[in-house]
């Protein structure tokens, strides 16, 4: 259905963030990937599990069971509002989750478009809310009572106000927050940054660049220029943010 309407969908979202329609047409396509690393992943999770006894003297029955955590709170940014969406949405609903999910005023458009092809999957009322609204809505959300975690995309300064707030009723929180990459060219860069959330090593010794890339503090780092699959886990370090999206890591963090 999605791909159906993805010329629509990247007009409208050139037409509110101004990004090259060129660019979110491409963005379009590559929308599927994270989907379906997510579903395999569902798929294989292990939702149940009885654990092995290690004293066989003392063995005990014990299960363990991931459950939904309840109502997630998921705060998109602007510039990138349908990947965003996708990479928190479809994990909490794949773990059983209902979904509020607050979306910057500039996207009204695009998420309302959203909103009407989710609509149409016909979950029950209720189970996903799509909320254009301002920061005060945000804050009015993270601070909720019937709010059971909040999953955040923004800057490294909003990351933190709603850390503290979360914080106050200990709720769980899932910051994905500033970036500034750093990229190396080995033995010519030597890196050290307040963020962490992505970066890159290039070098022709592909064993040393790998090298390399292990002694950064980032969440993940691309080898000469390689992509990052949505099967593994994606997310920051230090001001970049906690918490992980994508694959079995970000299933994880809506049980």
């Amino acid at each position: 259905m999605r791909e159906e309407r993805a010329d629509e969908i990247a007009a409208l979202i050139t037409a509110e963030n101004g990004s090259a329609l060129w660019f979110t047409r491409a963005g379009q396509g590559r929308m599927g990937r994270p989907v379906n690393a997510y579903v395999r992943a569902a798929e294989e999770f292990g939702w149940e599990e009885e654990l092995t006894p290690s004293d066989p003297a003392q063995a005990f029955r014990t299960v363990v069971r991931r459950e939904p955590i309840g109502v997630v709170a998921a705060v998109i940014p602007w510039n990138s509002p349908l990947s965003a969406a996708l990479a928190k949405v479809v994990p909490a609903l794949l773990a059983g989750n209902t979904v509020v999910l607050k979306v910057s005023p500039e996207n009204s458009l695009s998420m309302a478009l959203f909103a009407d092809l989710v609509d149409r999957l016909g979950l029950p009322e209720g189970v996903m809310s799509v909320l254009p609204a301002d920061r005060e809505t945000s804050e009015h959300l993270v601070a909720h009572p019937g709010v059971d975690e909040i999953s955040f995309t923004c800057s490294t300064r909003a990351g933190r106000r709603i850390a503290a707030i979360a914080g106050e009723q200990l709720k769980r929180v899932s910051l994905e927050l500033a970036g500034k990459s750093a990229a190396v060219l080995l033995d010519d860069v030597d890196l050290r940054a307040e963020y962490g959330l992505s970066g890159g090593v290039w070098s022709a010794d592909e064993a040393r660049a790998v090298a390399v890339a292990r002694r950064l503090r980032t969440g993940t780092v691309g080898v000469n220029g390689r992509p990052i699959s949505f099967d593994g886990p994606f997310g920051g370090r230090k001001s970049s943010g906690l918490g992980r999206e994508y694959g079995a890591a970000g299933l994880a963090t809506y049980v």
